[in-house]
């Protein structure tokens, strides 16, 4: 629970009782507050009451001297709610960025994974469901139509791989070697030292090389972490190396050498044709610029409209376009309200009356959109600024990424749409603050641009950096009026026992391959490698493309198919044993069989299913000289069955075509 929801729920009590006691006061005449009672106890006395908070909500706290530096309160008990005092870390180890995950409380997830973020499931890929069935070895996810589930591959399965990745043969999980990238080889194992990446050769047939990301002609021409870099010479506008460079053109002009600078120079564009820079002060003389410009370096403007005058001495005459009453007809507190309707006016009133004029500001929630004219046109509720002091400025179209608002004109001022570096190249980041003078700046934050400290918080003050230590935090003190005194996190013994309830958290943005946030995530990649969210087939698997898992072509569960296979091979010649007098030979087991005749033996065929290519091998046992009798859908080459070899452990094969009716024999015999 956070200590803002906290706060912002005591005050409120804490308003609640004030407003009751006041009330009272107001009943009874007795002039002041004589006691308060429940989660906040004060008086009896006149005048004012020292106050103290002993409950939240009707449940106690611990007294003020139960607590330590850094305690923070901790919901105990169900039935009847409490508060304890624990630190939110123990022993030596306080806060530095951000709550350990342990000290978190688990978040629900939903969308492609479920579960909590301490227990997650993903039953989803790129928000089609994935099914929860076991999956068998050999198994690969295919699309069913309704969702991913686990599916035998046509066959029985691939259990070699051929082309860039090298595995099998064998049975169950094989250990595969990658040999070549979308094709092209890359270098052996062995070729490789450490430090090595892989660099695109070749163009009309692309290959592979391993070189070094620093060291020798091979470097790199992208981008990589500057701590992975060799410092890099530079040139052009930019000179020195990557660790120590100079900036001596500026889109080509040469700059004034740093010696030749001096506090509050800035560099003035020089020349036509050839342009160049020159370092000028924006003040003149030994003045440089210490906040904004000088108005004594800006011509005075003439201005017109609502506004007149000029923009060194301006009145503002009328709003949209309505007179308003000149300032000897106002009077302190005065706010301007609309007269007339066909022709409006502006007459001066008091928000208060009598002599009590606004000292606060008018909540939003009161005041009704206004129409805006002048430089800003719409309403206040969603305004667009078509002028600047009543010079027109390019419409949103008009501009793109980078671009700045140059005057044009002399006596009739514009603006125009321009880059700050010219030509192709625009502003893609912030203006170096080497190029900025210092600001002074006011409020919370003191001191200057360059050399800032936060004094306030919303106001209130902060302890001074000296009144800290390492592992401070800043805690909310105070009631009536807000404070702030430095704590620690963690101190003393106590630290959190529980973590944070996950409805006090907020849902947060993920990335990698879950994006999304935990309370409604996609799942885009797995084990960094994407997943396209093209939509799948029935019966097709998930098939990597080379940049992508997604919906494969290649192999079709539905219709049993397999297309663009550089190889097939089977996982087995199923062996059946011993034949005796009778053996039914089931050709949806495998399609590739062999069998021992150890006696005279009749066959029965359990048909594929369907059209296929079989062999059965006959092996004669140590006696040799058995026969077979074949189904009558067996349909000979010659229309005559073989007479199979007789000696002893004699090999003959028998290759067959079912067509889905009859089988289509040929053999070889005496194989030795």
């Amino acid at each position: 629970m956070n200590s803002a929801t906290h706060r912002t729920g005591d005050l409120k009590r804490i308003e609640s009782l004030l407003a009751i006691a006041i009330a009272r006061v107001a009943r009874t005449g007795t002039g002041g507050i004589t006691r308060l009672t429940g989660d906040v106890l004060a008086g009896p006395g006149t005048g004012s009451q020292a106050a103290t908070v002993v409950r939240v909500n009707g449940s106690t706290v611990p007294a003020g001297g139960a607590l330590t530096t850094g305690n923070v309160l901790q919901v105990t008990g169900a039935a009847a709610l409490g508060y304890a005092p624990v630190n939110l870390a123990g022993g030596a180890n306080f806060v530095t960025g951000v709550l350990p995950a342990a000290n978190q409380a688990s978040q629900t997830m939903a969308g492609d994974v479920t579960g909590t973020t301490g227990a997650n499931t993903v039953v989803a890929l790129q928000n089609r469901p994935l099914s929860n069935a076991a999956p068998a070895l050999a198994d690969v996810i295919a699309w069913n139509g309704a969702g991913w589930a686990p599916a035998v591959p046509a066959s029985g399965g691939i259990t070699q791989l051929t082309g860039d990745v090298l595995a099998g043969p064998g049975v169950g999980s094989q250990a595969g070697t990658v040999v070549a990238v979308n094709g092209s080889t890359v270098p052996a194992g062995g070729a490789l030292t450490t430090g090595n990446v892989l660099q695109v050769t070749g163009a009309a047939a692309l290959g592979y090389a391993a070189v070094n990301l620093a060291g020798g002609a091979n470097f790199v021409t992208g981008v990589l972490p500057a701590a992975n870099q060799a410092s890099q010479t530079m040139g052009g506008d930019v000179t020195g190396t990557t660790a120590a460079s100079t900036v001596a053109k500026v889109n080509g002009s040469t700059v004034p050498a740093g010696g030749a600078l001096t506090t509050g120079n800035v560099l003035q564009v020089t020349g036509a044709a050839a342009l160049g820079y020159a370092a000028v002060n924006l003040a003149g003389g030994a003045n440089f610029v210490t906040g904004v410009l000088p108005a004594a370096n800006q011509a005075s403007q003439t201005m017109g409209g609502d506004v007149t005058g000029t923009t060194a001495a301006s009145t503002v005459a009328k709003v949209n376009g309505s007179t308003v009453p000149a300032g000897g007809a106002l009077t302190t507190g005065n706010v301007l309200q609309v007269t007339g309707a066909a022709a409006l006016g502006y007459a001066p009133v008091n928000l208060a009356g009598g002599a009590n004029f606004v000292t606060g500001v008018l909540p939003a929630a009161n005041q009704a959109s206004q129409t805006m004219g002048g430089d800003v046109t719409g309403t206040t509720a969603a305004s667009t600024v078509a002028k600047v002091n009543g010079s027109t400025v390019p419409a949103g179209g008009a501009l793109t990424t980078g671009n700045v608002l140059q005057v044009t004109g002399a006596a009739a001022l514009g603006y125009a749409a321009v880059n700050l570096a010219g030509g192709a190249n625009f502003v893609t980041g912030v203006l170096p603050a080497a190029n900025q003078a210092s600001q002074a700046m006011g409020g919370d934050v003191t001191g200057t641009t360059a050399a800032s400290t936060v004094a306030k918080v919303n106001g209130s003050t902060v302890p001074a950096g000296g009144a800290l230590t390492t592992g401070n935090v800043l805690q909310v003190t105070g009631a009536a009026a807000l404070g702030y005194a430095a704590v620690n996190l963690a101190g003393g013994a106590a630290h959190v026992t529980g973590v944070l309830p996950a409805a006090n958290q907020a849902s947060q943005t993920m990335g990698g391959d879950v994006t999304g946030t935990t309370a409604a995530s996609t799942v885009v990649a797995l084990q960094g490698n994407a997943v396209s969210s093209s939509a799948p087939t029935t019966a097709y698997p998930m098939i990597w493309s080379g940049s992508a898992w997604g919906p494969g072509g290649n192999i079709d569960f539905a219709n049993k198919y397999a297309k663009n296979l550089q190889t097939a091979t089977f996982d087995q010649e199923l062996a059946n044993g011993n034949s005796g007098a009778a053996f039914t030979i089931n050709w949806t087991s495998a399609q590739k069989q062999t069998i021992t005749l150890n006696a005279n033996c009749t066959f029965t065929f359990t048909s594929p299913n369907g059209p296929c290519n079989m062999v059965l091998r006959l092996v004669q046992d140590a006696v040799g000289s058995r026969t077979v009798t074949w189904p009558a859908t067996v349909k000979w080459v010659g229309a005559a069955a073989p007479t199979l070899t007789t000696s002893a452990n004699a090999v003959d094969i028998v290759s067959l075509y079912w067509n889905g009716t009859n089988y289509y024999a040929s053999y070889g015999l005496n194989f030795a």
